[in-house]
């Protein structure tokens, strides 16, 4: 290859043509050659191609978004392996503790990681995990569950249809009066799951995660209870409003597509709207939502309503974690539920983050990938990481 082949400005000005659709196939071709024997090594973007690092990364959105059109997959930002490239234009911008990682084919479900860190080091990610509390008290663990019928209660069987999803099915040889009982699904730290609900409203769980519900809904309204973070796919029943209750709040909806955030130890209950229509409902107040917009409760009990990053919040349930300008704190908080780790850090590490990066990789990839801003260094002993200035 050429001396400015070599130069790392002409791979710069390589990545300005790919941002504007200018590049050649021939120039098109030495950039991702070049990125395929360089994924981990951070390429400096001059701020003058973009004002900002917002601005910058809608343009690589909508380049990408321009280049997976025809393609069929149901995997938000599921990226072709040559839209790697990205992630060359995606790493540190000057000056600024940001970082960029497009990992290409995220899973649907995390896989097994094998690497030649030492077994004591190696902090393997989350997968499907998940315990079902029946209504006589019995505790079934669905990871070690065969597939197939869990368990008979009243009218409804529970049915494990694979790894990772649990269902209800009405009995055809029940009693044609249906009777009603609670369930309960928990995802432990490191896990998550996904249930189908008697009335074929889809719910998905993160890690560290509960969702209370009957087995047959039956009244003028369909009701849950949430604890930590669920997504939710809702059938249409205009006679019967769905409900979710969180803590002092709920959720009112009659068909749509939502995210809910109920952590204890965030700051606030955020409620995330896709697509429909929901109304937000606290003991003060009451508010409607629509797509695009997420309705965040203080713990002082405000209820505001501000405009939603829906792609960082649904990043989960998607399998990757994205943070847009992401301080530290919330970072681990992530890093905490899902590799089921403890992160000790000292001092303040005042920097912020942007990026993608997919939640099948070991914890020790996530961190490298972190440290290569230079804001902080790490060492992992164990279950734990211990992060400093």
């Amino acid at each position: 290859m050429s001396t400015a082949a070599n130069n790392t400005n002409y791979y710069e000005a390589l990545a300005e043509k790919f941002l504007n659709g200018t590049i050649t196939p021939d120039e098109e071709a030495i950039l991702f050659n070049w990125y395929n024997s360089q994924q981990d090594a951070p390429l400096e973007i001059p701020t003058a191609f973009a004002k900002n690092s917002q601005l910058l990364k809608k343009r690589i959105w909508q380049k990408i978004e321009q280049q997976k059109i025809g393609r069929k997959t149901p995997i938000l930002l599921s990226f072709l392996s040559k839209q790697n490239i990205a992630a060359a234009i995606l790493l540190t911008l000057v000056g600024a503790a940001t970082f960029y990682l497009l990992q290409n084919n995220f899973p649907t479900k995390p896989s097994v990681v094998s690497n030649n860190l030492p077994k004591a080091t190696q902090i393997l990610p989350g997968g499907n995990k998940a315990t079902l509390t029946l209504a006589n008290g019995e505790i079934v663990t669905l990871d070690d569950a065969n597939n197939g019928k869990i368990s008979s209660q009243g009218n409804s069987n529970v049915v494990k249809l694979k790894s990772g999803l649990l269902a209800y099915q009405q009995s055809v040889t029940a009693a044609s009066e249906p009777v009603a009982a609670i369930n309960i699904l928990s995802t432990p730290r490191g896990g998550q799951y996904q249930v189908e609900l008697p009335d074929g409203s889809k719910v998905w769980l993160n890690a560290a995660s509960s969702l209370k519900y009957p087995t047959f809904f039956s009244g003028k309204e369909r009701v849950v209870e949430l604890t930590g973070e669920g997504y939710f796919e809702v059938a249409k029943n205009k006679n019967m409003p769905f409900k979710v209750k969180v803590n002092n709040m709920e959720v009112a909806v009659l068909g749509t597509h939502f995210n809910i955030m109920a952590y204890n130890n965030e700051h606030t209950v955020n409620t995330t709207l896709l697509e429909g229509s929901v109304k937000v409902i606290t003991p003060t107040s009451s508010k409607t939502i629509v797509p695009g917009e997420q309705a965040k409760l203080s713990t002082n009990g405000a209820l505001n309503i501000v405009d939603a990053d829906l792609e960082a919040t649904i990043a989960w349930k998607n399998g990757f974690f994205q943070f847009n300008s992401a301080d530290m704190q919330s970072i681990i908080k992530q890093i905490n539920r899902w590799y089921d780790v403890d992160v000790v850090y000292n001092g303040n590490i005042d920097a912020h983050f942007t990026g993608i990066i997919s939640r099948s990789v070991d914890a020790e990839k996530v961190f490298k990938k972190l440290q290569l801003t230079g804001a902080f260094k790490y060492e992992i002993k164990n279950k734990q990481v211990f992060i400093t200035k």
